[in-house]
């Protein structure tokens, strides 16, 4: 009888663990389906995700990526533009300065200019003919010559007439055209991303994005460039602007001193007193015939007048006669 309890007990306890093991594995199993089922939602939903960004943020972030690289490349190419490098390298300066000249034979100091630029391989950028007081002819003109003969033409002036004023200046631009040139490296570099990116974009409203882009950069490109092709050319061929007067006695050149100086002003005193009595004629002249007419006009007016008061008083001096005096009715 013992024996059948012993087994009794020992059976219910083996069924109890056989459930619970079972319930466990159930618990298990959905506990597992529902992590399958939330990774998946979340690899859809990623997807999706990946699959609704804009193309711009996917070239931006292709952009960065293979910004290492680019950079790299573009620096090689950069560097091997050696004549853009020791153009930088040197020195580059810009010369420019003026020329006053008078003369009192004009064709023949024209015909010197024309024999100095070609003798220092310059030529005339624009140049004007004039008439004025109290010269005859007066030449004025921006001359280019190439740097290494700027010095040879200015120390040779005095062979076109009497040099009265000379100036001169030096600007260096090295630092300028350096950070155009850096800027250009840097805007080309990204050009060439910009181009890479719209031949890989697959949407239409990031291709128009990324174009819009690429031409504002272009502009700016087009810019520098220019730029830097007019600091070029201003350091490869310096600027003289000439003035040549033609004059009928050249001016003296007087030590300075109270006696030169007073001789000065008197004699400018006088000239500008005559000047302003010649401009006071002109415009006297200019106005006559206006002024005879208005004072035709104004007599005219007078005339009429007087007129018309000699009238008013006759008919006044009548009306007197007519009456009778002390109001009395005079008797025949």
């Amino acid at each position: 009888m013992k024996k059948i309890q012993k087994t009794a007990i020992i059976l219910i306890f083996l069924l109890s663990l056989t459930a619970c093991g079972s319930s466990s594995n159930e618990t298990l199993e959905q506990s597992a389906s529902v992590d399958m089922q939330s990774n998946k939602a979340y690899t859809d939903t990623g997807v999706n995700n990946f699959s609704l960004a804009s193309a711009e943020d996917n070239a931006d972030v292709s952009e960065t990526e293979k910004g290492g690289e680019q950079n790299a490349t573009d620096t090689a190419s950069v560097t091997d533009t050696s004549d853009l490098t020791d153009v930088i390298q040197k020195d580059m300066i810009v010369y420019s300065g003026s020329l006053s000249v008078e003369t009192l034979d004009f064709d023949t100091s024209y015909s010197a200019v024309k024999k100095l630029l070609d003798e220092n391989k310059a030529f005339i950028e624009n140049d004007s003919l004039s008439a004025a007081y109290p010269t005859k002819r007066i030449y004025t003109a921006r001359i280019r010559i190439p740097s290494e003969n700027y010095d040879k033409f200015m120390s040779s002036a005095g062979n076109i007439g009497d040099v009265i004023s000379q100036s001169s200046n030096a600007v260096n631009v090295s630092q300028e055209y350096s950070e155009n040139a850096k800027a250009l490296e840097i805007y080309e570099a990204k050009e060439k991303r910009y181009i890479e990116q719209i031949a890989s974009a697959q949407s239409e409203e990031t291709v128009i994005q990324l174009e819009d882009r690429l031409t504002e950069l272009q502009v700016n490109i087009a810019r520098i460039k220019t730029r830097m092709s007019q600091l070029k050319t201003n350091v490869a061929y310096s600027t003289v602007d000439l003035t040549l007067s033609e004059v009928a006695k050249i001016q003296e050149k007087e030590k300075p001193g109270f006696g030169s100086r007073m001789k000065k002003v008197i004699k400018d005193s006088c000239t500008l007193f005559l000047n302003f009595c010649e401009n006071v004629l002109v415009v006297f002249l200019y106005f006559l015939p206006y002024a005879v007419v208005i004072l035709a006009v104004a007599l005219i007016a007078v005339l009429f007048i007087k007129i018309g008061k000699k009238r008013k008083n006759k008919r006044i001096e009548q009306k007197s006669d007519k009456k009778p005096e002390n109001g009395v009715k005079s008797v025949d």
